[in-house]
């Protein structure tokens, strides 16, 4: 029987956080005739927002904009407060009416991009990084913001095209080539892929650039440069224990079933609670015909997500080896009801 072990791959990140316009606003003096009370209002909301005061922050800013509602920055910093205090619709409310109130749109634009990216909504970040570049926004950092937004819609052409283009106005980012060799990875271009990895290596050399690299040699079964890059990173961050567990997989894909258990012991002292290392291990031990202590391990996993449909399957086929059939039709059932197709196999081998 053909089984798969879960490897985990941190391939993006999908920080924009460095990329972003800066949150630290200058204080702003406003026209005499704009009156000195809205200034205070708005210096004051600035001073407790950079505190990380949000509420107080809002109840200032609010009261700026009674006075004067066409200063743009003051709608930015309350947008950026409430989005702080995990308002997000209040804050994209406040930037929607912004744009009927100020001339220069372009930054509230970019700024309505970034926050629906990060409120997960794709579609709309997609529709107004559009607006943004119509605008005349050319900074490396929309097609960024557009690029990660296409690749979390699965737009991997697109991603790669966005991500091009911030490469070509800034290309010293080490970033920005990992986040295309993602887009790369998921469009099936291998090749491309570990070439984007290896320049964000060469540019930064991160641990989870190479973790990374390393999944993609694990996909190309390329097992012993894999685990070679995943302990590079393990020797740039000995307290990865991702990186243990991933070189774990590709020891067992390896065959080296002992190494795997090895390694995945070492993620587990990390990290009690990381599931899908409980399952590998488990694999690598049903593979070493440690059948009741494999069982052991997958229960583990599945106590920690009873929704693991993998730690099912492979439990299922732990208990077959142990003669207990009923116990195996059970986990496999379990198993396609949490949509793991493979498991349907064995129910139609086994259990019909």
């Amino acid at each position: 029987m053909n089984r798969k072990l879960l490897i985990v791959v941190l391939t993006c990140g999908f920080s924009i956080g460095c990329f972003s316009q800066n949150t630290e606003k200058k204080m702003i003096v406003i026209a005499p005739k704009q009156t000195q009370q809205a200034e205070r209002y708005y210096n004051n909301g600035l001073a407790k927002y950079n505190n990380k005061a949000y509420v107080a922050a809002i109840k200032d800013l609010r009261e700026s904009i009674k006075i004067n509602p066409t200063l743009s920055d003051v709608h930015k910093l309350l947008a950026r407060a409430y989005f702080a205090n995990n308002q997000s619709d209040e804050a994209i409310d406040v930037l929607q009416r912004c744009l009927t109130q100020v001339v220069n749109k372009d930054s509230i634009y970019f700024l309505l991009t970034e926050m629906y990216y990060k409120s997960k909504r794709y579609v709309e970040a997609v529709a107004y990084a559009d607006i943004t570049i119509a605008e005349g926004w050319s900074n490396f950092d929309i097609y960024y913001l557009r690029g990660l937004a296409n690749l979390k819609k699965g737009q991997y052409a697109e991603a790669i095209n966005d991500l091009t283009q911030a490469i070509d106005k800034n290309k010293d980012v080490a970033q920005l080539y990992n986040d295309r060799a993602s887009a790369y990875r998921m469009s099936g271009d291998f090749v491309k892929a570990i070439d984007d990895y290896t320049k964000a290596i060469t540019l930064d050399e991160q641990p989870f650039y190479y973790n990374n690299r390393a999944g993609i040699k694990v996909l190309m079964e390329d097992f012993a440069a894999a685990i070679e890059d995943y302990t590079k990173a393990i020797n740039l961050d000995e307290k990865y224990y991702q990186a243990y567990n991933n070189r774990g997989v590709a020891k067992s894909q390896n065959l080296d079933y002992q190494g795997a258990i090895e390694d995945f012991d070492k993620c587990l002292t990390m990290n009690t609670r990381y599931y899908k290392a409980y399952s590998n291990r488990g694999y690598a031990k049903y593979k070493l015909k440690q059948y009741q202590e494999a069982i052991d391990d997958f229960t583990t996993a599945i106590s920690f997500n009873n929704n693991y449909g993998e730690a099912y399957m492979h439990r299922g086929n732990a208990k077959e080896m142990m003669r207990n059939p009923q116990g195996a039709c059970e986990d496999w059932t379990k198993a396609v009801a949490l949509g793991v197709e493979k498991a349907q196999e064995y129910i139609t081998n086994q259990c019909e």
